[in-house]
């Protein structure tokens, strides 16, 4: 017969647990706030998040705010009926079918992704609208010309190597460039005004305490070990493969092969390789389709092998440049990083935290960790920490803040740079529906927004979409483009000669969908990134430091051996990696700087959370340091 005792003294831990949880102080207790532009811009919609739903076919504005209702009538009720009611896809009895390159052939709609997670509750760590995110920049503010400007510069500096950055007159550019932006400048300081404390900490932030930016800092991460050695951190560079012998932490060759043990299994750093200098969405056609929710992923194109590919060299390298860091985060396994990290520091022999049980010689403990604060715990935390933070950021993305991605506000940026002849760019009384989209471009500087138009003409002079060119994709401003094949043959010489001058201001994308299905901010990496690198700082020494350093080769296919000026520790590298991944998604240009600074805290408080209600379930006696990222 079941122990009655053992009954009760289960329940009396779960609900010991429960009234912790309820009890406890989180940072969504005193409310949620956003930056209020949905409620300024109730017709445009400037600043929100709409893709998918009918958009006019000249400038991407929402053609009925109706839709938008039924949108959030979905996101704030869950309901399966209501959601499948909801307008998804160009405007049927508009002009506004898939009509560029990209669709010869056709294309399906996306559907948005777990519109209503947030509804869901947990049964451990916070609920998932317990926790917060400050409102996000205004679409009219400086702090948000900043980020589109870092958003452009990333797209530009994409194709260089991360070791080259040191000697990139590009990449020197853009840290002048950046540096010199009034949010961080110090004679910018007038045009700032009253700053709240979000945004007094987002500047600071930017000006990495002083240093400023520099070609050495820029795009690089804001915690603590971010700015030591290269910009990858060593865990998603160096391997442990090893089986049927220990692992050599002290051989650097051991470091070498890229391959880390997982069971008989191993698993290849190397990623696929992108076809370089190959960017999407560059054309009014293809921009509008996505924005109207056609689904063209899996259209990218990668790099295909000539020779016999030996040990796939070829097709595969380390991670090198932004665009295979961008690739990386484009269809990882969320926490696939972390739990490679973990593996990493397992086969290292990185030691636990101090205040776990089972740090004594088996001699003195008699038991060692396993189970308990061993490896299978760590892993199964580390996939359990994710659902939690998904549920969190998905409120704050679909029910809160509603944030336009990047490529959004930028396809503004391209109706005020080019202006349409449509009369649906003048609103009451002959003002222009973008006068705030005209002010944030006073912070963007117009030598960048030159190099981007530039960049996109030669995207659209030279690639091709489904085997169609890019140059004759429709374009709002130049009536002559047409995407059909039968079409093209009916140019003339000198319509293709006025094609070939067109570009556009639209954000270069390293993916052809563009961004994914749910609003900006927070960011589900980020989140995820934060709340999985507080669990490893939780269980290991984090002021260990890694005997060696490497960076990709010359031509990313095989790690070299460096010396750093500080040591690598174990905390500046998770802090890194947290940030590597977090910002990868930003150097694909579907998120914005603050949707990393903000989400990885996000993530955090939801793993300390998780971590002090499981503390009730063990009878050991102990305790977990963490160096929190602020």
């Amino acid at each position: 017969q079941f122990d009655w005792a053992r009954r009760n003294a289960a329940f009396d831990v779960r609900l010991r647990a429960a009234v912790q949880s309820r009890d406890a102080s989180y940072s969504g207790d005193d409310g949620h706030v956003t930056n209020g532009d949905e409620a300024r811009f109730p017709t445009t919609l400037l600043g929100t998040f709409t893709k998918g739903l009918p958009h006019s076919l000249p400038l991407a504005l929402p053609t009925d705010r109706s839709a938008f209702d039924a949108f959030v009538s979905g996101v704030n009720t869950g309901d399966l009926d209501t959601i499948k009611s909801i307008p998804l896809g160009p405007d049927p009895e508009g002009d506004n079918s898939f009509s560029s390159s990209a669709m010869t052939t056709g294309a399906k709609v996306r559907g948005w992704e777990s519109m209503a997670a947030g509804l869901a509750f947990t049964l451990e760590a916070p609920d998932p609208q317990r926790v917060t995110m400050p409102p996000a920049p205004q679409i009219d503010s400086v702090e948000l010309g900043y980020e589109l400007s870092e958003s452009y510069w990333m797209a530009l500096c994409r194709d260089i190597a991360f070791t080259e950055f040191d000697n990139s007159d590009t990449v020197a550019e853009a840290a002048a460039s950046m540096a010199a932006h009034a949010w961080v400048a110090e004679d910018g300081c007038d045009q700032l005004g009253e700053l709240t404390p979000t945004q007094t900490a987002h500047r600071e932030l930017e000006m990495k305490n002083g240093e400023g930016i520099t070609q050495g800092t820029i795009f690089r991460g804001s915690l603590n070990g971010d700015n030591i050695g290269p910009y990858l951190s060593q865990f998603l560079l160096i391997g442990c493969d090893t089986l049927g012998s220990r692992f050599s932490k002290d051989d650097p060759e051991s470091y070498l092969t890229g391959h880390i043990r997982f069971g008989a299994h191993r698993i290849d750093q190397r990623v696929r390789k992108a076809v370089p200098d190959r960017d999407y969405m560059t054309t009014w056609g293809a921009y509008i389709d996505v924005a109207n929710g056609a689904d063209v992923r899996g259209r990218e194109s990668y790099v295909t092998a000539e020779g016999d590919n030996f040990n796939d060299e070829e097709t595969h390298r380390f991670i090198h440049t932004p665009r295979d860091l961008a690739t990386y985060v484009h269809y990882d396994a969320l926490y696939q990083p972390y739990i490679n990290a973990c593996l990493l520091m397992l086969a290292m022999g990185i030691e636990y935290d101090a205040g776990l049980p089972f740090g004594d010689e088996d001699e003195v403990d008699k038991q060692t960790a396993f189970a308990l604060f061993g490896g299978p715990h760590i892993l199964s935390l580390l996939a359990e920490v994710v659902l939690k933070a998904l549920k969190a950021v998905r409120f704050q993305k679909f029910a809160m803040h509603r944030r336009a991605r990047p490529e959004t506000v930028a396809g503004w940026i391209d109706c005020v740079q080019r202006p349409r002849t449509s009369d649906e760019q003048e609103g009451n009384e002959g003002q222009t529906v973008f006068k705030p989209i005209e002010k944030l471009c006073q912070y963007v500087d117009s030598e960048l927004l030159q190099k981007v138009r530039e960049h996109n003409v030669t995207q659209n002079n030279t690639q091709m979409d489904r085997d169609i060119a890019r140059l004759y994709d429709y374009d709002p401003v130049d009536t002559v483009a047409d995407c059909s094949a039968e079409q093209q043959e009916e140019q003339t010489e000198d319509e293709g000669q006025q094609q070939q001058q067109r570009g556009t201001y639209l954000l270069p994308m390293a993916y052809a969908e563009g961004s994914p299905m749910h609003p900006a901010y927070g960011a589900g990496h980020a989140t995820v990134a934060g709340a999985c690198t507080t669990i490893l700082k939780a269980f290991f020494d984090t002021t260990q430091t890694l005997p060696y350093a490497f960076t990709s080769t010359e031509d990313g296919t095989k790690l070299t051996q460096i010396e750093v000026d500080e040591p690598l520790t174990v905390e500046g590298e998770l802090n890194k990696l947290c940030s590597n991944i977090s910002i990868g998604r930003n150097w694909a240009g579907v998120h914005w700087k603050s949707d990393y600074t903000e989400s990885i805290k996000l993530g955090e408080e939801i793993a300390i959370g998780l971590l002090r209600e499981q503390k009730n379930v063990y009878s050991e006696d102990f305790s977990m340091t963490i160096p929190l990222f602020d």
